[in-house]
């Protein structure tokens, strides 16, 4: 269950150049050549099949209620730094400076996208959010915090048929042999021990978290541990094992340079339409049933009075003169995600947790040059980055928690996806 209200998103307004000053050439843009194709088709193992086999050299995974979204390749990719939003296409690369948020920047940006009608894939990381509120905790920010591409191939797919874009014939050739193959993609699974890693550690961790809540330095956190995951993983396998295993609202699987993940998620983060209508989600557990800290926009469900889940939806419209990316910089990650206020919970993280969180909590995205834009939270997942791969669960800590029952949440969480780990073949 979940009460709405609305309000408005009015963060201050940066002033960004109309146009590049020459330094990328950007043509005429390119429209995309296009087919649809009947149904019969399990749309999962479809996009599954297409992420494994497509030929691309990275690619995206996307699903909301049921429809799937395949992006191959990259004609334009957006990136996000610590001072800078940069776009790079085949035409050469831009990039303007921001302070404050780099929303207008992006928008910007991609009214310069050398694709029509372009659709965006990717995701920003937990950093993102900590750079776009100027937070300084200690540790050093990663040289990218957020990364958008225009894909060269775009396939939807649902229980009606498939529709296919793609920016020239040999690519699309390829997808449609791809698509016309039923070779499973399905292989055994190796679970990951939800022990692994240092258990100990963490409950100390929340102990002290909850000192430093009750001695009113901040209201609540979100504290999460690594487990690490002792192979490689097939991320393709994985990811359709996960999935056919229960049904998120939201699901992703990502194969970009550097980073690799799959992962599942009961709502999203950011919904905007293109009329600039914003609904926010969020839902977190080990709340007490008698309790409500985030006030009039949540409730809490459950049976067990000390083990509700607490769900909440905002909804508002865009300000005038904001888009879905003040939207995302707003709201990702959610305050179940991260804590209140921000700062104290930022830092309180960076104390505790052994590592960057990098992805988790951060949120991968979808938008479209109409407006809209929807990004799914990144809680439950697998993560490969930096020839390391692991597993990452947290929990939300109030005055009145547990270090046992804080653990135990984390290994709820894990149970979402340590059982489907698929390891890759040597």
């Amino acid at each position: 269950m979940a009460t709405d209200s609305t309000a408005e998103l009015t963060a201050p307004a940066t002033r960004v150049p109309q146009q590049a000053p020459g330094q990328i050439e950007l043509g005429r843009a390119q429209p995309y050549i296009r087919t649809r194709q009947p149904g019969g088709r399990d749309p999962l193992a479809l996009v599954t099949r297409l992420a494994r086999d497509g030929g691309f050299d990275e690619s995206a995974v996307y699903e909301r209620n049921g429809r799937w979204w395949f992006a191959g390749g990259a004609a334009a990719v957006l990136t996000v730094s610590e001072r800078t939003v940069a776009i790079g296409t085949d035409g050469g690369t831009f990039g303007l400076p921001w302070t404050g948020s780099p929303a207008a920047q992006l928008h910007a940006l991609t009214r310069m996208l050398p694709v029509a009608d372009w659709r965006l894939y990717g995701w920003a990381a937990y950093d993102f959010a900590l750079a776009a509120a100027r937070i300084r905790t200690g540790r050093e920010l990663p040289p990218v915090l957020a990364r958008f591409t225009v894909p060269r191939v775009e396939v939807a797919a649902d229980g009606h048929g498939l529709d296919i874009r793609a920016l020239d014939a040999a690519d699309l050739s390829r997808v449609l042999d791809t698509a016309a193959r039923h070779d499973p993609v399905t292989r055994p699974a190796w679970p990951v021990d939800p022990e692994a890693g240092d258990p100990e550690a963490y409950r100390a961790a929340v102990r002290d978290t909850l000192h430093r809540i009750r001695d009113g330095e901040l209201g609540r956190a979100h504290l999460s541990r690594r487990v690490p995951v002792p192979h490689d993983v097939d991320f393709p396998a994985t990811y359709l094992r996960g999935r056919a295993a229960g049904g998120p609202a939201r699901s992703f699987l990502l194969d970009t340079p550097g980073l690799r993940a799959a992962g599942f998620g009961p709502e999203a983060a950011v919904e905007v339409t293109a009329d600039g209508c914003v609904t926010a989600r969020w839902s977190a557990r080990s709340f007490r049933r008698d309790l409500d800290p985030l006030g009039e926009f949540t409730v809490v469900a459950g049976s067990a009075p000390h083990d509700g889940r607490l769900s909440g939806r905002l909804s508002g419209r865009l300000h005038e003169g904001r888009t879905a990316w003040d939207a995302l910089v707003a709201l990702v990650p959610a305050a179940t995600a991260s804590g209140t206020p921000r700062s104290a919970a930022f830092q309180v993280i960076a104390d505790h947790e052994d590592s960057p969180r990098g992805l988790y909590s951060g949120a991968v995205v979808r938008a479209t040059s109409a407006g809209d834009l929807d990004a799914a939270p990144v809680l439950r997942a697998v993560y490969t980055q930096g020839g390391r791969t692991w597993l990452r669960a947290g929990a939300c800590l109030a005055a009145d928690s547990d270090p046992g029952r804080a653990y135990r949440e984390t290994r709820a969480e894990l149970a979402f996806v340590a059982p489907h780990v698929v390891p890759a073949v040597p």
